[in-house]
């Protein structure tokens, strides 16, 4: 089975598109090697990058709700499959652009206070 949605961050479910996965891990491989987009790659390069974004969809339509998976859950997938293929600077690299864009999202959260005193953060968009 495949996966054919992606539940996005506020919830909404956008079609599941593979060149998304393919694209994050070619970034991921040009930040590790210094070749800026869309300077050429290598087309050993372009291998690894197809083999592992393969392994990234298939393991994801193995899972128990093969037809939907979360942004978190792709992006976890995706980390464990560069440190399986032996590209542990690129996985080293992902990670830490993910946690950039994390503390991002966070500092452009609005933080409320509900009526019970409960602290939420809201996302602006």
């Amino acid at each position: 089975m495949v996966v054919g949605v992606v539940v996005k961050r506020d919830g909404r479910e956008v079609p599941f598109d593979r060149s998304r996965i393919s694209h994050a891990i070619e970034m991921a491989f040009r930040a590790e090697v210094g070749s800026p987009f869309p300077d050429p790659l290598p087309a050993e390069v372009h291998g690894r990058i197809d083999a592992i974004t393969e392994a990234v969809v298939a393991t994801l339509g193995q899972e128990k709700a093969p037809t939907a998976a979360s942004v978190e859950e792709i992006q976890d997938e995706v980390e464990r499959q560069l440190m399986t293929a032996g590209a542990y600077g690129v996985a080293r690299r992902y990670i830490l652009y993910r946690e950039a864009r994390a503390r991002r999202r966070e500092e452009q959260a609005l933080r409320v206070v509900d009526p019970e005193g409960c602290e939420l953060l809201l996302n602006r968009a």
